[in-house]
């Protein structure tokens, strides 16, 4: 059984790609609208940033009760701000202010949202999404006396607390990252474990529990950027414990590799894995056997290029080429799928999009899977949870997705 220790190979100070918050908003409409969550691949559903939540943090240690500052403090005054959007149900779909299934403290679910709680703590999206001028729409932390200087206490003090893996491409491994799980969407980054060598790389899968108390992680597939692709080996599958990955049994990649060329996608073989004893909260990894970036060039022409740039081009301009989001001001984005000028370059806007659309399932394409409100993905756009404009979008792209799903080979 291999294992791995992220932590002890990765001290050092956080480099700034680890903290990278990449904000993406649609137009603004009006009431609580724009995004909070998390940006793609920044794990399933957070990096590991385990803090602890007491003054006797996962490492170092903290002036303050973690958890007592933050509900006696930030809570109140978060209930006032953000309440009315994030709690759960609430009309912005990410329900931040929920009280954590286990625990019942809101305390946990803040602590554990994607960008959040990180080492670099001034970098929080707390701090740089939701403040006056920046791309959340909603109340910005400012309007709220006294909310943002005890988020800056409380967040300090939980970097105080935590340690937290550095980015370091000596070592092949994604993870640890906790999985959003109820046939969620997840997307997890390689350069928020790897760094900029691997900028945009990342894997995508849709997961949920069985009844045999499996986490089954489906539809496991490797997603490359227009300009750099990725060399892979023998991953191994791992969950980890106390920071220390160990794989799975019957890890079904011994043997696999692949090298998915810059604007390609390709699935694992097989496309699906189930972990067992599954845990509310279980964090898992890929292990790699050996990994190197590629700068080789794949992606392949539309066959349906008429129909695409008639029904679904404009829904792509509208809707993904927006200036803050793969339109080019959000640059980690535009890095991911670069739509800075798709009416421009149609043929290569439609091999972009092409490299996410699913040809076996054309519904289940990652240009839906993403943006879906009721999907839960982790993409920090879905319509501002408005279920009927997301209707709109598919119901114009899917012909064409299903088009070129029958015509391609």
């Amino acid at each position: 059984m291999r294992t791995s220790n992220p932590y002890m190979a990765r001290y050092a100070f956080l480099l700034p790609a680890l903290a990278a918050a990449v904000g993406l908003t649609l137009s603004a409409t009006s009431g609580c609208t724009g995004t909070i969550g998390g940006a793609p691949g920044e794990g399933g559903s957070g990096a590991d940033n385990s803090s602890g939540s007491s003054s006797e943090g996962a490492g170092a240690s903290s002036s303050i009760d973690l958890k007592g500052y933050f509900e006696t403090n930030v809570e109140p005054l978060m209930m006032s701000g953000c309440d009315v959007c994030h709690k759960a149900n609430g009309s912005s779909s990410y329900y931040f202010m929920a009280p954590a299934p286990d625990s019942g403290a809101i305390y946990d679910t803040v602590r554990n949202w994607n960008a959040f709680v990180i080492k670099d703590w001034e970098r929080s999206r707390l701090l740089v999404h939701s403040t006056r001028g920046g791309p959340h729409t909603g109340t910005p932390i400012e309007d709220v006396e006294g909310l943002r200087d005890h988020l800056e206490t409380w967040l300090k003090a939980e970097s105080d607390a935590m340690e937290a893996s550095v980015p370091d491409p000596a070592i092949p491994l994604v993870g640890p990252f906790a999985v959003r799980v109820a046939g969620a969407f997840n997307a997890v980054r390689f350069d928020t474990y790897l760094g900029d060598t691997y900028l945009g790389i990342g894997l995508t899968f849709t997961a949920a529990v069985n009844d045999a108390n499996e986490l089954v992680l489906e539809n496991i597939t490797v997603n490359t950027t227009t300009t750099l692709g990725v060399e892979l080996s023998n991953p191994q599958v791992q969950v980890f414990q106390a920071g220390k990955g160990a794989t799975i049994p019957a890890n079904p990649y011994g043997g696999y590799s692949r090298t998915v060329l810059a604007g390609d996608s390709e699935p694992f073989e097989p496309s699906s894995v189930a972990i067992p004893n599954y845990t509310n909260g279980m964090q898992i990894g890929i292990l790699f056997g050996s990994l190197k970036p590629s700068t080789d060039v794949g992606g392949t022409d539309c066959v349906e290029q008429a129909l695409f740039e008639s029904a679904a081009l404009g829904q792509i301009q509208t809707n993904c080429a927006t200036a803050a989001c793969h339109g080019g001001n959000a640059s980690t984005a535009s890095v991911v799928m670069n739509l800075v000028n798709p009416q421009g370059d149609p043929e290569k806007t439609c091999r972009i999009i092409k490299a996410r659309t699913d040809k076996v399932t054309p519904a289940n394409s990652q240009i839906f899977r993403n943006s879906d409100p009721a999907g839960g993905a982790n993409h920090p756009f879905n319509f501002n949870g408005d279920a009927a404009m997301f209707e709109q979008f598919r119901t114009a792209v899917l012909p064409w997705v299903e088009a070129e799903a029958a015509a391609s080979p």
